[in-house]
């Protein structure tokens, strides 16, 4: 595996190289090749996706709630990748 993939569809090293979450992109041919070598990376950001779609949604829809931005994406990865640790 090369660093070059690990860089662009790893979120820790992603964010390791001073980017931010927002910009991350993990779809695609490319993506899901990489992700079947690492497939609990690949669960991960799954999860990740999965959160960050459902915190933007909710934020879209209800007036009270405020905008997803870096800080809760990371929070939300952080969260997943616990999770997995515990």
């Amino acid at each position: 595996m090369t660093d070059d993939l690990r860089n662009q569809y790893d979120p820790d090293r992603w964010m390791a190289l001073g980017r931010n979450l927002r910009d991350f992109r993990s779809g695609g041919p490319e993506a899901e090749a990489f992700y079947a070598t690492d497939p609990e990376l690949g669960r991960d950001v799954e999860r990740w996706r999965w959160m960050m779609a459902e915190a933007s949604y909710r934020a879209s829809m209800e007036r009270d709630i405020e905008r997803v931005v870096e800080d809760d994406l990371r929070d939300m990865w952080d969260a997943v990748r616990r999770r997995n640790v515990s």
